[in-house]
């Protein structure tokens, strides 16, 4: 048996098989663990590997009583999470990693929400104004004088390299990650480099101080939620990147257009937007129409996070909509592409908002049905 404080208790962990050599690794400096409702969640800060242990405490409802126990570990468990990078003591190189290289050979766009501004340069006009149909309406022409960060995309190879104020974000990619990269510094930038702790690919949409967050894989319907829901009296705050800002369990607006694919165009709830009159805009995956709701997230204002949902839409499914523990929370949020942010990473911030704030799985077939859930969860809340 081995002892270990978290920070919120103590981790007792019990093994039932013979003491694996990376056991003695989890009482390091550099492995932060968080206890949540259903287990614990382990972050290598040097690696920036996050792994998961299942305790035995399954109530989504019960208080955390100081101390949470994992019945057993065995010896595969923890050949997964040392696969998956969690006892390294380096960080995974970039794949293709690229140089930084100061041209003048680019194009270049400032863009202001609030107090703060970015920088964007492009080596493509083309690849800018693909990006600026995203960016474009809310984020204006600067009215101060320009000092916040720089985020660079240049061209190298076969594909794009993906810079912050000159250091890296990620190796040699195609213009779909590229972007994806692009848009996720550019909402860190806005809402404040030093006090974003985490990013989620999701929406955001609620009233102007309480949001929903829709967390899910691309063609789950999270866009598509959101839009409709926006479409119908929700303030709008986020699609694709949404930025945990401080320890309170708080976001940061980014109203970029919502990028509504194909499947989503003939939807009734969003007859608002003239679909019909909307060109389809290229955005490194495919075409999507870009569509903008009336009422915005204002920047001043960091809306408390009401809920995180988890849509998944099927033609013919049946209409679910179940509470989850803060531990399966998370780790769906990591799988469909959350990350931490900040100059020195750590989940602390992300893990006390997912052990406070309740969770639900979605599944429908009728955006309807959806929307109606999600109002529901809205008026009780």
């Amino acid at each position: 048996m081995t002892v270990l404080p978290t920070g919120e208790g103590t981790l007792v962990l019990h093994r039932s098989t013979p003491i694996h050599k990376a056991h003695a690794d989890f009482d390091q400096p550099h492995l932060e663990l968080q206890a949540l409702d259903a287990g614990i969640a382990v972050h290598n800060r040097i690696s920036g590997a996050i792994g998961f242990l299942p305790g035995t405490n399954e109530s989504t409802d019960a208080a955390f009583d100081g101390e949470t126990r994992v019945s057993t570990i065995g010896d595969q468990a923890l050949d997964d999470l040392e696969r998956a990078g969690l006892f390294n003591r380096i960080r995974h190189p970039f794949p293709l990693p690229v140089t930084f290289a100061k041209s003048h050979r680019y194009v270049s766009q400032v863009y202001q929400f609030g107090a703060r501004t970015v920088e964007l340069q492009c080596p493509i006009p083309e690849i800018l104004e693909a990006l600026q149909a995203t960016l474009g309406p809310l984020l204006k022409q600067p009215s101060v004088e320009q000092d916040g960060d720089v985020i660079s995309l240049q061209f190298h190879g076969d594909g794009f390299g993906v810079f912050a104020n000159g250091k890296p974000v990620f190796g040699q990619c195609d213009f779909a990650y590229a972007r994806h990269f692009v848009m996720r510094e550019i909402a860190i930038s806005l809402a404040g480099r030093k006090e974003v702790s985490a990013t989620f690919h999701a929406g955001a949409a609620g009233t102007s101080d309480r949001a929903f967050i829709f967390a899910a894989d691309s063609g789950s319907g999270k866009s598509t939620l959101t839009a409709a829901l926006c479409a119908n009296g929700f303030v709008y705050h986020n699609d694709d990147q949404v930025a945990l800002v401080g320890g309170e369990g708080r976001i940061s607006s980014f109203p970029t257009r919502i990028g509504l694919k194909q499947g989503s165009w003939s939807v009734v709830e969003m007859d608002a937007y003239n679909i019909d009159a909307i060109e389809p805009t290229f955005l490194g995956e495919g075409y999507a129409k870009l569509v903008l709701p009336e009422i915005v997230g204002e920047p001043e204002i960091r809306p408390e996070i009401a809920a995180f949902v988890f849509p998944a839409f099927s033609t013919d499914g049946p209409f679910e909509l179940t509470r989850i523990s803060g531990l399966e929370a998370m780790q769906r949020l990591i799988t469909c592409g959350a990350r931490l942010a900040g100059r020195y990473p750590t989940i602390r911030p992300l893990a006390q908002t997912m052990a406070k704030v309740p969770a639900y799985a979605l599944g429908y077939s009728n955006t309807v049905q959806a929307m109606d859930a999600v109002s529901d969860l809205l008026a009780r809340s």
